[in-house]
């Protein structure tokens, strides 16, 4: 279901990331003109980006958000103080919206107080999944491979191609779209990010991201939350990856198309050895990362995924208005909203809590990185305040 926003949307964005408009006409989503004041405030700003007189340094880091835009209503603030607060990256985002209501007049230059890259695509409703996979480079073999994919694999990760069902093209299109967008801004800036954190428009996050110095970044590294969702693959909300490792987790309509041999192989070698009868989201996550090469490692849960405006009725199942997915929410007394609390994203908001309480009290070091999925010894400190303290290869608690 396509959710329309209001002028209120535009508006957020400033508040919320305090960040400079570079918006660009895509080249291959459907679009509708947005006003005359935002294409004025372009126009003005238009290559200053990381160049401008006011901007402070060149990012290292970039994030991409892509999903549904009406999502950030209830998880943009917490992006701004977790994420970009933490990383002072530049941001791009993919989102899924109509446009039309959007009024970006009422956008005053004066307000924004930090010049940072900052780019959108949007596409809506009118978007053509099937005509813009299409459309993407294939030679014949490639093309036939890219269909056999569809008709034999097809199922829960791709819909609403052919034979798929759900929404998996969705999400593969917005990270094409984050990878066009931060390769285009490499060009422009001339020098490379050297970490990429892509995640979703519904993921509220708790605490802080961890300094990407924390971690051990490889070339060919990526570092993912929610193990508890990996379904025989890996979560798809997002993941913390080095430069080289994002243009590989962002490829999955790239390896559907131009490397679709190859990406069948993947896909025909990971379902045997997990057993998998449907190729679902996650192992289709999995198979594409798997033909890279690319290593992964596990970070604490400091994000889940929220459900916007949702209440209980006198039977305590959900009622909410704009959200489709019901069915896959339940109202958390102690979040005092709506949260995706199915199965095993219920232990994810659980851990979150326990992992966002810990961070506040000690907060990140690599000590927290390797022993995080003690759960039990996490919760047990943070309910003594303490903090890990390792001695050699032991764990003192």
């Amino acid at each position: 279901m396509w959710i329309k926003t209001t002028s209120a949307i535009g508006f957020l964005f400033v508040v919320i990331f305090g960040v400079l408009f570079v918006e660009r006409q895509p080249k291959d989503s459907a679009w509708n003109e947005t006003t005359q004041g935002l294409q004025e405030l372009s126009s003005n700003t238009r290559g200053a980006g990381n160049h401008h007189s006011n901007y402070k340094r060149v990012a290292d880091t970039a994030i991409c958000i892509f999903g549904r835009e009406h999502a950030l209503e209830f998880t943009g603030e917490t992006i701004r103080n977790h994420v970009i607060d933490a990383w002072d990256p530049d941001i791009f985002l993919s989102l899924s919206a109509n446009v039309e209501n959007l009024d970006y007049r009422q956008l005053n230059v004066s307000e924004i107080s930090v010049f940072r890259e900052f780019e959108v695509q949007r596409f809506n409703s009118s978007w053509n999944a099937t005509e813009w996979f299409e459309n993407l480079p294939m030679n014949d073999r490639q093309r036939d491979e890219f269909h056999n994919i569809l008709q034999t694999h097809g199922s829960h990760f791709c819909g609403p191609l052919p034979n798929c069902v759900k929404g998996g093209a969705y999400q593969m299109h917005h990270l094409h779209q984050c990878e066009e967008m931060i390769s285009e801004a490499e060009s422009r800036r001339g020098i490379r990010y050297r970490y990429v954190y892509t995640f979703r428009t519904d993921s509220y996050h708790r605490a802080n991201i961890p300094n990407p110095s924390l971690l051990n970044f490889t070339d060919n590294k990526c570092y993912i939350q929610c193990s508890d969702a990996d379904y025989k693959g890996y979560c798809d909300n997002g993941a913390m990856c080095s430069r080289e490792a994002a243009m590989s987790y962002h490829g999955m309509a790239r390896a559907m198309t131009r490397g679709s041999i190859r990406f069948m192989r993947s896909i025909n070698a990971l379902k045997y050895s997990v057993k998998a009868r449907h190729l679902h989201p996650e192992i289709a996550l999995k198979a594409l990362l798997d033909m890279h090469g690319l290593e992964i490692e596990r970070l604490p849960d400091v994000s889940f995924l929220t459900c916007g405006p949702c209440a209980p009725d006198e039977r305590g199942e959900m009622q909410c208005e704009r959200h489709n997915a019901c069915a896959q929410c339940r109202w958390d007394a102690e979040e005092g909203r709506g949260v995706r609390a199915y199965g095993a994203m219920r232990k994810i908001v659980s851990k979150s809590r326990i992992h966002a309480s810990y961070l506040e009290q000690c907060g990140w070091s690599k000590d927290f990185i390797q022993y995080f999925q003690h759960t039990n010894m996490i919760e047990s400190l943070v309910s003594r305040n303490e903090c890990l303290q390792i001695d050699g290869p032991e764990v003192k608690i």
